[in-house]
């Protein structure tokens, strides 16, 4: 067995049995009892005993910022005060464990080898995040192109161009883009053609001795295309090529299907990608959401046996950020936990207001009857104000909603604590959930023939770039037969 599919085995232990944790609706923890119905007694026991159930949130976030920065080993980490806590540890040794089987190139900014002060991400027309994002990924597809022998890349989902021109000009490397939006087809190459005039002036000032500027850039064009798992990468060819297909930030199930397409084609020889959007991606197994058909959630033979499935909530935790909640501190983390505790009594209002034809008093609604989005609140928003802007949003009249908001606000303020314990361990969780979705995706490729290897990398900051892992393959070298 793999060091992979070991890793997939252990983390879904891990997490099958807090389901319910993570894939909770919190709009309506206050309304299903989600305290009491995800934690079990013990857990609960903690928090109820405390003296102040505040210290026990206090303590938790200490305790996760020193397991997420730590350099102490397992051992020497101090022994948890709760069950809180140990579920804490518990979650952070699962993380360590997968990212042992990563290779760590987390580099400086492609900034810093640009003499462009601070316009270099303008001179190429990219976010100062983007431009480190794809100078990482160029540099990496570029690398492996030398050693696999390989000079044509198929950039899926490519967007702009933003990685395919850089991967043209700055390593000559013939690339084709594809992209379903056909206005942003016509867009990327306006880019290419402007960023292909200022390109001579530009490589001038690559100070970096390890990269080589070619004097002949490569080839670049953008073809309109969706992308699916059925796809017949050969149409898309002049000519009969070997490639390697990569994508950076490839949104929900397109980081499946460009797995997929990889191993279907015998030309594709070489795959390099970074998946994000978690939350678009489909779950074959999950019934309580439908599904077009695209490749979906789980890929593995492992998961696909055991019929597992996260379900979208548990899904929308892959898309949190561990590593920039602890970095930015408990301020950032509290107002999150605010917002969700407002949102969680909103739903009390509809209930007892609102929808009173429609529920008893107190009984669930289903929560995907009203959408109120993301509503702005810091720690000195009044439940009032956040109530009143939810009813301009979602066109409930503010007698309706205004009466009774004080009356919920003081009834429930005290366990708004439950809330911020189960937001930031979730949030943890949340790390746990996206490394299931990579392991997934790594054991595939690894149970298919003719794959010479297989590997993780983690590539960028994960504060500046939470979805920060590239999943890299290489096919066995096949003499291509010519049509």
């Amino acid at each position: 067995m793999s060091s992979f599919f070991i890793r997939l085995q252990q983390m879904t232990d891990f997490l099958q049995p807090l389901h319910k944790l993570t894939d909770a609706r919190m709009a309506t923890f206050y309304l299903d009892n989600l305290w009491l119905d995800c934690f079990p007694e013990t857990m609960v026991t903690d928090a109820r005993q405390a003296v102040d159930p505040e210290h026990v949130y206090d303590d938790l976030f200490a305790y996760c910022e020193m397991l997420h920065s730590s350099t102490l080993t397992d051992s020497e980490i101090r022994e948890p005060a709760n069950h809180f806590e140990n579920l804490a540890r518990r979650c952070f040794l699962q993380i360590r464990e997968t990212e042992k089987l990563a290779l760590d190139r987390i580099q400086p900014s492609f900034l810093n080898e640009l003499k462009t002060g601070n316009n270099g991400h303008t001179m190429l027309m990219m976010s100062k995040k983007k431009l480190a994002e794809v100078q990482s990924m160029c540099d990496l597809i570029a690398e492996l192109c030398v050693k696999w022998d390989l000079h044509n890349v198929i950039d899926f989902g490519c967007g702009k161009g933003y990685l395919s021109a850089l991967l043209t000009l700055r390593h000559s490397i013939n690339v084709i883009g594809l992209e379903s939006n056909e206005s942003t087809v016509s867009s990327a190459m306006s880019r290419f053609r402007k960023i292909s005039k200022q390109w001579p002036v530009l490589k001038k000032r690559l100070t970096a001795p390890e990269y080589v500027v070619k004097e002949t850039p490569g080839t670049f064009c953008v073809l309109p295309c969706t992308v699916r798992r059925d796809l017949n990468s050969d149409s898309y060819l002049e000519k009969p090529e070997t490639y390697l297909l990569c994508g950076l930030h490839t949104c929900g199930s397109l980081g499946n299907d460009i797995a997929e397409v990889f191993v279907q084609n015998e030309r594709n020889l070489g795959l390099c990608f970074v998946g994000c959007c978690y939350h678009y991606m489909e779950e074959e197994f999950d019934r309580r959401q439908p599904c077009d058909g695209h490749s979906m959630f789980p890929l593995s033979a492992y998961l696909r046996r055991k019929q597992f499935f996260f379900g979208k909530n548990t899904r929308m935790l892959a898309s949190q950020s561990v590593d920039r909640t602890l970095r930015e501190g408990r301020k950032r983390l509290d107002v999150s936990a605010r917002s969700l505790f407002f949102r969680a009594l909103l739903q009390i209002l509809l209930v007892r207001s609102i929808l009173p034809d429609k529920t008893d008093n107190l009984e669930r609604c289903d929560p995907d009857e009203v959408r109120v989005g993301r509503i702005p609140v810091d720690l000195q928003t009044s439940f009032s104000e956040y109530a009143e802007k939810a009813g301009k949003i979602c066109g409930f009249p503010a007698a309706v909603l205004g009466p009774e908001c004080e009356e919920v606000f003081q009834q429930f303020k005290s366990v708004e604590v439950h809330m911020k314990i189960v937001n930031l361990l979730r949030i943890v969780l949340g790390a746990c959930v996206e490394q299931v979705m990579l392991l997934d995706r790594l054991c595939y490729l690894e149970e298919q023939e003719g794959i010479a290897e297989v590997g993780l990398i983690a590539m960028f900051d994960p504060v500046v770039s939470p979805r920060s892992w590239a999943i890299c393959a290489r096919k066995l070298q096949q003499p291509v037969q010519q049509s």
